[in-house]
């Protein structure tokens, strides 16, 4: 019994906070709206985390060089990853009206979880990891 909740469980623990910010709406179509905008402020935000890090360790060549090529490859990923995990060559028939809602929370999932990645190196890493690599010489930790 356990195994077939999980899933619903956890689809609802990300949607419903979701839901509850887009209470304004009344249509699928608003639902898929509002949620999209989140999708796209989380692009933008992406973006800007990522120059600030570029900003910060401009004087480190090798650095900036992999993590250009490692974002590259990120955005690839994500945009990939969304494209297995909804296959379909009709969508909406396929998965129906709440597709594009689906879509752009897993979207935004995996950016904001990105973000969190690169902001490591602008706060750094906590004191006396040892594996901290090239997150290490940041001095505003949290």
């Amino acid at each position: 019994m356990n195994k077939i909740w999980l899933p619903v469980l956890i689809v609802l623990g990300f949607a419903v906070p979701v839901m509850m910010q887009c209470a304004t709406a009344q249509t699928q179509t608003e639902l898929s709206e509002q949620t999209c905008a989140e999708s796209q402020e989380a692009d933008k935000e992406l973006d800007q985390v990522y120059r600030q890090v570029m900003k910060a360790h401009k004087g480190e060549k090798r650095f900036t060089a992999a993590l250009k090529k490692a974002q590259q490859a990120w955005v690839s990923f994500r945009d990939l990853h969304l494209v297995s995990l909804y296959p379909a060559e009709n969508k909406q028939m396929e998965y129906g009206s709440i597709y594009p809602m689906c879509y752009c929370l897993e979207k935004t999932r995996l950016t904001r979880e990105r973000i969190a990645q690169l902001r490591q190196w602008l706060e750094g890493m906590p004191e006396g990891d040892p594996c901290t690599g090239s997150r290490r010489g940041v001095k505003n930790v949290r």
